[in-house]
């Protein structure tokens, strides 16, 4: 996932446009929490795979507007639920966040109807 690009888990899209739609923007090392129309957050989690059928109760709950990828490793994934019910898991392939400015994260994103 590029830097500066956000998850739209409506649209199941990744995109540069920002927008009061989207999920979360990737930035620097760090994911950040847009407020969505209605003035509310997703909820974003840090789970591991054994997890993923339980992604909602399971998940390691993000309860800032950031959080640095430092708190996350290879092999996890990130949990996202939007307002609207919809999910996307994000599979950590491969983190570097060794140089915040050059952090990279490369995620597998799936978009399931429940998980």
């Amino acid at each position: 996932m590029p830097q500066q690009n956000y998850l739209d888990v409506r649209e199941s899209a990744i995109s540069v446009q920002p927008g009061a739609d989207k999920d979360f923007l990737f930035y620097g090392g760090w994911i950040q929490r847009p407020r969505t129309d209605t003035g509310e957050w997703a909820t974003i989690g840090i789970i591991n795979d054994s997890d993923i059928p339980r992604c909602a109760t399971k998940s390691a709950q993000m309860t800032g507007e950031t959080m640095s990828l430092t708190q996350v490793r290879n092999g996890q994934s990130i949990c996202v639920l939007d307002e609207s019910g919809k999910w996307a898991i994000l599979k950590i392939l491969h983190l570097d966040v060794e140089i915040p400015a050059a952090s990279s994260v490369t995620f597998r994103i799936a978009f399931p109807v429940d998980p």
